[in-house]
């Protein structure tokens, strides 16, 4: 438990809501979830399921209606056949993702982790007993074959992707992707593929689950982002039978089945997907967000094509990026997420899954603090 750490984007969001508690007007930019109502068919299909006799034990791997959602969803969606029993349901993404690496990795194994990544991989690959091994991607922040190859050793069992990318809001291109999947095939790899945000594209680049590629791949997947639910706890896994029967077997003696409540929300949000308002008004924050770099030289952004994060590139003030976040939130109340949490440090991220009024708010502030700093 000591090579473990907390979780820095949650401990960041927990210090500003503890400013905002003592009176403080915070602009909590940190924090990855939309600030939209969920979709009134799921709020009805919940309120519902609260009368329906739902209070008993459940299956564990998830109700039947649940499981079949997600297939139906996975067919028409993504052209991929998967049974219900190649079908986990879990306590959001981040349950899916930590029992799949419990499932796949023995002590010593290897899974490649492509920088910068979300902060919980890193920790979830160690608590299983493996070795994360840290793959830089490029200046534009796509994938790097030759990186990766270079990086795998015998121990190398699989590898993480995630796309839409959580922090730099990259989107990978379907020759890419086969790339991937080729390496994979040869090195006989196991993928486990983060597609958390597919709905949320901003490009021409149309999304691809990599299980459409290359069938060693577990999805996993979830109504947080598209359904604005983060709090609701709802994900799933689909993948080879053989692994969803071991990562089921994890969640029986872990936690049991999912609150038979929330699995009724999957159903009516796989249906209707991320609402297309959601995505222009997406699109309209991160307009803010592009054109505030365009008037500061001093920082510079790779725009992003997808998920609802800017990844700013800070270097240019020569300050950490933990330093910079820390005064940025203590003397003027904006909340951002240092880089160094994702494995780049000089980097911090945006998300402008907020309000235009309360974003236009925290970038005058943040011109205000990057003035001080280029004095």
């Amino acid at each position: 438990m000591r090579l473990v750490t907390a979780s820095q984007t949650i401990a960041l969001d927990t210090q500003a809501k503890a400013l905002l508690a003592a009176g403080h007007d915070v602009i909590n930019l940190s924090v990855g979830e939309l600030d939209f109502d969920p979709p009134t068919v799921v709020q009805q299909a919940v309120s519902q399921a609260v009368g329906n006799a739902s209070n008993h034990y459940s299956p564990v791997a998830g109700l039947q209606a649940s499981k079949q959602a997600v297939c139906a969803y996975e067919q028409a969606q993504h052209g991929v056949t998967y049974l219900p029993e190649q079908v986990l349901i879990t306590n959001g993404a981040k349950q899916a993702l930590y029992t799949t690496f419990l499932a796949l990795v023995q002590p010593g194994d290897e899974v490649l982790v492509l920088q910068p990544a979300w902060v919980s991989y890193i920790e979830q690959i160690k608590l299983a007993g493996g070795v994360p091994v840290s793959v830089e991607t490029t200046d534009q922040f796509s994938l790097d074959i030759t990186a990766m190859e270079r990086a795998m050793t015998d121990r190398t069992v699989g590898l993480i992707l995630n796309y839409p990318n959580n922090p730099t809001g990259a989107v990978y291109t379907a020759a890419l992707l086969q790339n991937v999947a080729q390496l994979a095939q040869e090195k006989k790899l196991w993928v486990i593929s983060d597609e958390i945000y597919e709905h949320i594209i901003y490009g021409d680049v149309p999304f691809i689950s990599f299980a459409k590629l290359y069938p060693h791949t577990v999805v996993v997947n979830g109504i947080s982002k598209a359904a604005a639910v983060t709090g609701w706890r709802v994900g799933y896994a689909a993948g080879p039978v053989a692994i969803i029967q071991a990562m089921t077997a994890l969640q029986s003696h872990l936690t049991g089945n999912v609150s038979n409540v929330m699995q009724a929300a999957l159903p009516p949000a796989l249906s209707n997907g991320l609402a297309a308002d959601w995505l222009q008004q997406l699109q309209l924050r991160r307009q803010l967000v592009l054109d505030w770099v365009v008037q500061h030289p001093a920082v510079q952004l790779v725009s992003p094509q997808g998920a609802f994060y800017c990844f700013l590139d800070i270097r240019a003030f020569k300050m950490d990026s933990v330093t910079f976040c820390q005064r940025l939130l203590t003397d003027h109340h904006v909340a951002l997420v240092p880089g160094s949490y994702f494995g780049r440090d000089g980097f911090v991220r945006l998300s402008f899954a907020n309000s235009p009024d309360r974003i236009r708010v925290a970038l005058e502030r943040m011109d205000q603090f990057c003035a001080i700093l280029s004095q």
